[in-house]
């Protein structure tokens, strides 16, 4: 039995890893998606490039998640962690299809040098900082962090907000091309942004699921 244990011990080691690992790659391409965006660069071949190795360590998660539960049958705390790696890993591959998504609006736009994208900066920066905090309470164990992540999301749904409610049409006619590929480019990777934030924080109620053995759900 003690034996049996500690190979449980090592299989959840290498899921907790595995974790860690797509979450920085999913991090990294959520970053560069909107940096591509900023810097009005078409990144779509490299941002599905990402995701396709995101979705690939998914797989690779999933396949290891269900070997520990059929090989050693966990109980309690190691089920619930073993369960919440599955939702985490599904989340995390969320996040590479966003960022593919948000690299089609340049593919599709063009580079709009003219547009004003401070929103989509302001916005991206902190939902990045989000899925490095979500990640940091999963290696921690930290359910704690739940309550603060989802105070996070809530700017980036008050730029969101805000930047729809801004959203007016031209009053000159030379501009009205310019302003309109502004607006629903920057609605759009906007939109995909507080999806990801959205995501994080669901990183975060597994965590406290993991702890506390309680669903965790604000929305």
């Amino acid at each position: 039995m003690i034996k049996m244990k500690r190979l449980l011990d090592v299989g959840i080691k290498k899921l907790e890893e595995s974790i860690l690992e797509m979450g920085s790659l999913a991090s990294e391409s959520v970053e560069f998606s909107i940096d591509s965006y900023l810097q009005g660069q078409d990144s779509s071949k490299e941002a599905l490039k990402n995701s396709k190795a995101i979705n690939s360590l998914n797989d690779d998660i999933n396949e290891l998640a269900f070997e520990l539960i059929a090989r050693y049958q966990p109980v309690a705390s190691d089920l619930r962690f073993i369960k919440s790696c599955f939702e985490i890993a599904y989340t995390l591959s969320r996040f590479g299809r966003y960022s593919y998504d948000i690299t089609l609006v340049t593919h599709e736009f063009g580079k709009l040098k003219k547009c004003d994208k401070s929103a989509v900066e302001k916005a991206g920066k902190h939902t990045v900082k989000m899925i490095d905090a979500s990640l940091t309470a999963f290696k921690k164990r930290d359910a704690k962090a739940n309550i603060n992540i989802h105070n996070m999301d809530k700017k980036v749904d008050e730029i969101y907000k805000t930047f729809i409610a801004e959203i007016r049409a031209s009053t000159k006619d030379e501009d009205i091309i310019i302003t309109r590929g502004c607006s629903v480019s920057a609605s759009l990777i906007l939109r995909y942004v507080e999806r990801i934030a959205d995501h994080a924080t669901y990183i975060a109620e597994s965590v406290s699921y993991i702890k506390t053995a309680k669903k965790y759900r604000r929305r």
